[in-house]
């Protein structure tokens, strides 16, 4: 299946590189994860459920991205139809680009997980602005995985799960 795909938005690409003042000078450049880096953020589906790399049931609920995201943590779909998690979003630093080192991306957003079951998801991504079909693409990619897509939120429109 070949998945519909959106680039890095133009106000980012260069971020790995640059200082500029959006990315708030004396942070650094955001970091990109090279092939080997980014096994480690690698989400596996069994079961019916979702595994870290250690092979342990991911679970989100101690991460967060923030005062008003407590158990949120970022992932990427990416045009392979590889899943990464982290529950570290350091702004001007690690971001949904990061795991892809900026290339396409199915979909990308934030994710609750407890226990290996989803809980949530959304297509919330500043620097990849998923559609709403890319959305729908990857609750029918998790569908296909025997995992429910029980609460969606869209920041691109309605949307029936």
């Amino acid at each position: 299946m070949e998945l519909i795909t959106s680039k890095l938005i133009q106000l980012y690409q260069g971020e790995q590189f640059d200082d500029r003042a959006q990315w708030h000078a004396g942070n650094g450049p955001v970091r990109y994860l090279d092939a080997i880096e980014r096994l480690q953020y690698r989400i596996r589906i069994a079961g019916g459920l979702l595994w870290d790399v250690t092979g342990t049931q991911l679970d989100t609920s101690n991460g967060g991205l923030g005062s008003d995201a407590m158990g949120h943590a970022i992932y990427v779909l990416d045009a392979m139809g590889n899943l990464y998690c982290s529950g570290v979003h350091q702004y001007y630093r690690f971001h949904h680009s990061s795991f892809v080192a900026g290339a396409p991306v199915a979909c990308a957003g934030e994710i609750d997980v407890l226990s290996g079951m989803l809980i949530y998801l959304n297509n919330r991504s500043g620097h990849y602005l998923p559609s709403t079909l890319q959305l729908r693409q990857f609750c029918e990619y998790l569908r296909s995985m025997g995992i429910e897509c029980p609460d969606v939120e869209n920041f691109d429109g309605d949307f029936q799960s």
